[in-house]
């Protein structure tokens, strides 16, 4: 096995207490801290968490970098529907820094999820918030902020 390391920061389904963390909770994954990077949060239908970069320090996304092994990585990889050769995927790996300065792979949300018809932007971007708020039936605030060729976007505060 190769023993190469992979610093991922994480925001949503995969953060500790949510459903697929099971995915990066391994032998070998070291949790490295709690962070955030310069990003908005959206959501598609409640079940598709996705950032989109921003260049805004008003825009940040919360949430869990880790340090983990190649296959660990690789399963990131196949749970998010990356693949490094094709524009289609669902999402995309790139590179972005940290607030706590960490260099680490991220999945930005691909054309697919930029493009839904409805989308969610989480003003807050904390999604293990908002998702355990939507789930538990509490009133979100939501305003239409903009309608754009058939496509929605609603802001959540």
């Amino acid at each position: 096995m190769n023993g190469k390391k992979y610093k991922v920061f994480v925001y949503g389904s995969l953060l500790k207490g949510l459903g697929n963390h099971r995915v990066i909770d391994q032998p070998g994954v070291k949790f490295l801290c709690k962070d955030s990077i310069r990003a908005k949060l959206f959501t598609s239908h409640w079940s598709w968490p996705f950032i989109v970069f921003s260049q805004s320090n008003k825009d940040r996304v919360y949430g869990e970098t880790y340090e983990v092994p190649r296959n660990v990585f690789q399963r990131l990889d196949q749970l998010e529907g990356y693949s490094p050769n094709d524009s289609s995927s669902l999402f995309f790996r790139k590179y972005a820094f940290t607030k706590e300065k960490h260099r680490v792979h991220i999945y930005e949300g691909g054309t697919h999820l930029r493009n839904a018809r409805q989308r969610f932007w989480l003003t807050k971007g904390d999604w293990f918030k908002s998702f355990n708020t939507y789930h538990k039936g509490e009133n979100m605030q939501a305003n239409r902020i903009a309608m754009e060729s058939s496509k929605e976007i609603i802001l959540i505060q």
